[in-house]
């Protein structure tokens, strides 16, 4: 108090203290505590305790809704998380997953880790999953059929397989084993490809010369999901280092259409190959020999869309540029989209989409000029491959400078 009143840890003292004192008189309660050397320290062990007690919203394994709270020491670990846990939804620990989240299904393996180790804070959701846990040292595989029927949307198609757990260190042959098994009835091991699963679309390909874990993306996760494709010879089943597999789908540029899906075909390029490489792989697989290749690396959303098609940078890519630098920066499972015709661009892209610009360009708006300060000449209609440097707004008040940045590295 500030008569410098001290008072003991004593709850009933305490009560009847206050009890005592005035209203609007200002209280300081001091605590003390009495303990012998080497005892811990009660009062310290609860300061900590509060410190360090966290909330942590979770869902009941069969919903989505994070509507489930519970307050936890995050000096505590996963395994006795994950036990509280249990206990609240009423299963065992060997009936469901602790992740991340329901939509990526990162689990937590790791037991032993505290939550702070783990980074879980004040306010993070995980995720409830029925089933049996992954064991800590080994990735769990979500594996689907991939049934390649060309480029658009609902072309291709992913049926779910089920799931394997192995060792984080396994081999391919038993990655590719565990794959061809999930199937009812198997499919022929050699005969498949493994490719990784974004979404809607299946990625690179699975690298046999390394473990699973040093094939996982974005290492340190314990689920991945792969696409199974049967493939028609062992040859093209396995992964080569200087091979690269794209889409090549076809664009009419007379009607702005794609075309249908048996114009869209998987193609193999060595992968350092070239611009002109790729287009004379396109001529080869469609057939076309009517006049010029056109390539360009589309975004998928934009197949539906013929005014962004003819807006494509279309005559930006150089046969002399290798297809996995600028422009196109090509990796496994692109789609590249072609165009043949004898007609010439500006007839049928969008002028922005004919030439390409270099460098920087400095264009200006001339006002009324004004001798004592500059003429049209000595800025106007500059250009250089080379930066210049833009004198400031304020400099030349009678021009307005405009600066456009032009480059062909851009992505």
């Amino acid at each position: 108090m500030t008569d410098g009143c001290t008072e003991s840890a004593d709850v009933s003292a305490e009560t009847r203290l206050l009890k005592e004192v005035a209203p609007g008189r200002d209280v300081v309660a001091l605590y003390v505590e009495t303990r012998f050397a080497g005892q811990p320290s009660r009062l310290t062990a609860r300061f900590e305790l509060e410190k360090n007690t966290i909330e942590i919203g979770f869902n009941l394994p069969d919903s989505q809704a994070v509507d489930q709270q519970i307050f936890f020491d995050q000096r505590k670990t996963i395994g006795e998380l994950k036990q509280a846990v249990a206990t609240c939804i009423r299963l065992s620990c060997d009936d469901f997953r602790l992740c991340q989240s329901l939509l990526s299904q990162r689990e937590f393996t790791a037991s032993g880790k505290t939550l702070k180790e783990a980074r879980i804070f004040n306010g993070c959701n995980v995720s409830v999953v029925r089933g049996a846990p992954t064991r800590e040292g080994r990735i769990r595989l979500f594996l689907h059929r991939y049934s390649y029927g060309g480029c658009g949307a609902g072309r291709t198609s992913f049926s779910f397989l089920g799931e394997a757990s192995l060792a984080d260190g396994a081999a391919a042959s038993e990655v590719r084993n565990a794959a061809a098994h999930a199937a009812d009835p198997p499919l022929p091991a050699d005969g498949i490809r493994l490719r990784f699963k974004h979404g809607g679309t299946a990625g690179g390909i699975y690298n046999e010369s390394l473990s699973l874990k040093e094939n996982v993306p974005g290492g340190g996760r314990d689920t991945v999901e792969l696409a199974v494709q049967l493939v028609g010879s062992p040859e093209e089943a396995r992964w080569r280092a200087d091979a690269l597999l794209v889409e090549l789908l076809r664009f009419d540029p007379s009607s702005g259409e794609v075309a249908d899906e048996q114009s869209c075909h998987e193609c193999t390029l060595p992968r350092h190959a070239s611009i002109a490489e790729l287009k004379a792989a396109v001529a080869s697989a469609s057939g076309l020999n009517c006049g010029t290749v056109y390539v360009v690396k589309p975004l998928r959303y934009q197949l539906g869309d013929v005014p962004a098609l003819r807006g494509l940078p279309w005559g930006v890519a150089a046969d002399g540029d290798a297809v996995a630098g600028p422009p196109l920066r090509l990796r496994d499972g692109d789609l590249v989209l072609y165009a043949v015709t004898a007609a010439p661009l500006r007839e049928w892209a969008r002028p922005a989409a004919c030439v390409p610009e270099r460098g920087i360009t400095i264009r200006t708006a001339p006002l009324p000029a004004d001798p004592e300060t500059t003429t049209p000449t000595q800025v106007n209609g500059v250009r250089t491959p080379n930066a210049v440097l833009c004198p400031p707004r304020g400099l030349f008040p009678r021009y307005h400078s405009v600066l456009t940045l032009i480059e062909d590295n851009l992505h």
